[in-house]
């Protein structure tokens, strides 16, 4: 059986990750009311995110279908809280599969166009991330995107990734990070909010 991430959602300061389940897959290919009824929040006109349609909601059914050890490893919504208008679905993430032999785990992420440009896929990717490299079995994280897709390239980098070459579709570019690149990003991240940190306090103290 493939190992599991830990059971359950993943919390950020502005994000719920939610693994999908058979019914909230269901929900989605039903439509954006039963999905928003699922997650009990709302969906924008702007859903689905790109890529994410109907075949590729079936393939995640059926991955989930395989057994217990698949979930947690597929489709993932990713909903705004605390937006001072309830919970909003944004987008969607999550991994391509459990672990390959070698450690590896490939990640997704997607969001709503009238969403981006506010973190929100920086923020998503670096909890999916974490939940990755807190199991043993994972040695090293992909992702692959477009040349021409800028943003996309830019929340890879920012969470550490560097291009190692072609994907695995002619015309895609594969990006990864390592367990220990991994932790030298999260060092150097955790220094930079306390310089932040120490800087705002500095500030208010003026």
């Amino acid at each position: 059986m493939p190992p599991g991430p830990p059971a359950g959602e993943i919390a950020t300061p502005r994000l719920e990750i939610v693994p999908a389940t058979p019914d909230l897959v269901r929900a989605a290919l039903s439509g954006p009311r039963a999905l928003g009824e699922g997650l009990r929040a709302s969906v924008p006109p702007t859903w689905p995110p790109d890529y994410l349609d109907p075949p590729s909601l079936q393939f995640t059914l059926d991955r989930l279908a395989e057994g217990p050890g698949q979930a947690g490893w597929w489709l993932h919504f990713v909903v705004l809280s605390g937006d001072g208008g309830g919970r909003t679905l944004i987008g969607s993430g999550g991994y391509k599969g459990p672990p390959s032999a070698d450690g590896t785990v490939e990640v997704g992420y997607s969001i709503v166009t009238d969403h981006r440009r506010r973190g929100y896929a920086t923020e998503a990717v670096g909890a999916l991330l974490a939940r990755a490299f807190a199991l043993a079995a994972v040695e090293r994280v992909i992702a692959e995107t477009l040349p021409e897709l800028t943003p996309s390239i830019g929340v890879l980098r920012k969470c550490g990734f560097s291009l190692i070459g072609e994907g695995s579709e002619p015309g895609v570019i594969r990006f990864a990070l390592t367990r220990a690149e991994y932790t030298r990003w999260r060092s150097r991240r955790v220094s930079d909010d306390q310089t932040s940190m120490r800087r705002a306090k500095g500030a208010r103290r003026r």
